[in-house]
């Protein structure tokens, strides 16, 4: 394995932005992984290992870690009755393995189509869209464990799924994850109950959809809403949404009658990120070198020549108008690497 010194962070990253690693190297192999943590003890440093960039915002400067590239390959399904077993490595593309499922008339993972990121990072944050999280169809995850330097298969459970949240999230650095499974079906899919999807296929007159309709609708609606990252360097949803008391709820209802809001049950309530900045006035403001998405103030854009500080900057204003104005905290969802 070869160890690099001093190399530019932000083009490993969909937000172009950081500084450098003290040292870099790329996985290639799961079984070099102990090789990892040998390398960065001898140098006196911790590993931070990396997939896509696509949720992660490395700090300017040097980051005096040694940054690993996980770039393990291989996907391989099993058919066991009703249901696929889909076993990915962790360094595969989320979205190829998405339009390899669908291609293939496996059903599961359809609605989460168009979510940039590696395989690996998936379980991390728990990703999900449209109704549908990674938990719903996990069946295992594969990870070297730091604690006990040996690799272990985490079930569900283990993994502590919650809302865009896991146990790799409050353990960074102990797990490895080299391997996900996946519990798929050849079953006809059921096509998500959103109002957006909805209306696309309206208008493309479609009934009925099939396994690849759902994700074309999917990906559609995501590019109105997602600017393509390498036109317009960005993170994704840069907040995640909050999730609040029901009582706390009725009241921001009676001050604010046009809230949208979502009840999730044992009393409590998501509230869109992105319709709170809106609501603020913040959709399509321009910060120096940054910007919210004119369709989607969700979305932070970076515009070239910014730093991380100036974009912590932008961060806490967004953050202070809507404490200000709701009462409610955002937390930013891309990872900060320092």
């Amino acid at each position: 394995m070869q160890i690099q010194e001093n190399i530019s962070l932000a083009p490993h990253t969909t937000f172009r932005l950081g500084g450098s690693a003290r040292y870099f190297a790329t996985l290639m192999e799961a079984s070099a992984v102990f090789d990892v943590f040998t390398a960065a003890e001898e140098r006196g440093v911790p590993v931070f290992w990396l997939g896509s960039g696509s949720n992660t915002i490395f700090a300017d400067g040097v980051i005096d870690k040694l940054v690993v590239k996980n770039e393990l390959k291989g996907i391989s399904y099993q058919d066991s009755g009703t249901d696929v077993l889909a076993k990915v490595a962790a360094g595969e593309d989320w979205d190829d393995l998405v339009a390899d499922t669908v291609n293939r008339g496996f059903s599961g993972i359809e609605a989460l189509s168009g979510i940039p990121g590696t395989v690996g990072a998936a379980p991390v944050q728990n990703i999900g869209a449209y109704g549908a999280e990674l938990a719903d169809v996990l069946m295992s995850v594969t990870a070297w464990d730091k604690d006990t330097e040996k690799f272990r298969e985490l079930s569900p459970e283990e993994c502590e799924f919650a809302y865009r949240d896991s146990l790799f999230k409050h353990q960074p650095g102990r797990f490895v994850i080299t391997e996900v499974t996946l519990r798929l079906s050849d079953q006809a899919p059921a096509v998500p109950e959103y109002a957006s999807l909805t209306k696309y296929l309206e208008q493309e007159n479609i009934v009925d959809p099939d396994l690849s309709a759902i994700r074309q609708a999917v990906l559609a609606v995501r590019a109105t809403r997602l600017p393509d990252v390498e036109v317009n360097p960005n993170a994704g949803s840069f907040f995640t949404n909050p999730i609040i008391p029901a009582a706390q709820a009725a009241k921001l209802i009676e001050e604010f009658p046009d809230l949208v809001s979502y009840e999730l049950g044992e009393d409590r309530v998501k509230i869109p990120a992105g319709w709170l900045i809106e609501r603020v006035g913040l959709r399509g403001k321009q910060y120096g070198n940054f910007r919210t998405s004119a369709d989607n103030a969700l979305v932070l854009i970076h515009e070239g020549k910014g730093t991380t500080k100036e974009l912590i900057s932008v961060q806490e204003e967004i953050k202070g108008k809507v404490k200000e104005m709701f009462g409610i905290t955002l937390e930013r969802e891309p990872n900060l690497v320092m």
